[in-house]
């Protein structure tokens, strides 16, 4: 996984549903990271109505009056940073992936050749180049019903989690 600059290990990932925002996101902790530490990250399925709900926020906060705008541009701030900015590796040109080596390629298969906003032939393309960059192995993704399996053992990292609910809360508050 590539965050901020730097490729990151990931040491466990969770599917989870934000009933505010309406939308599915990652909850991420890497190798090594304190217990404390962990980071969200939209599910790219859920991108698209992600950025509407910050849209809408920013509509509304431009058209409310103090101190009411206050509280809409707090709130839109909170929602956008309770997400990390993430690169996917789909969203990377042939070319720029082209001449790289990596000793082992995780593909989506599912999620990528189901993807509607790329043509076929660039379907192919990268799912060829993805394959050649391997130098070790390739490990191929099948989805599932993430709602029906996912888990719901709580994390230990209660420190992120209790500041990432209160987050939740104040949208849920500031946005009803």
């Amino acid at each position: 996984m590539y965050h901020n600059g730097q490729t990151i290990k990931l040491d466990k990932a969770e599917i989870h549903r934000h009933e505010t925002l309406c939308i599915d996101y990652w909850e991420c902790k890497a190798v090594d990271a304190a217990e404390q530490q962990i980071f969200r990250v939209v599910d790219p399925d859920s991108m698209k109505n992600f950025n509407n709900f910050l849209q809408k926020i920013i509509k509304k906060a431009k058209q409310a009056k103090y101190p009411k705008n206050k509280e809409l541009w707090k709130a839109y701030y909170s929602a956008r940073d309770m997400f990390a900015d993430m690169q996917y590796s789909y969203a990377s040109t042939i070319h720029k992936l082209q001449g790289s080596t990596y000793e082992t390629v995780y593909i989506d298969l599912f999620s990528f050749l189901n993807n509607e906003h790329m043509s076929e032939d660039d379907k192919d393309r990268l799912v060829y180049v993805a394959i050649t960059r391997a130098s070790k192995s390739v490990k191929l993704f099948v989805s599932f019903d993430r709602n029906e399996n996912a888990q719901s053992d709580a994390f230990d990292n209660l420190n992120t989690i209790k500041r990432l609910d209160q987050e939740d809360m104040f949208l849920k508050q500031v946005l009803s």
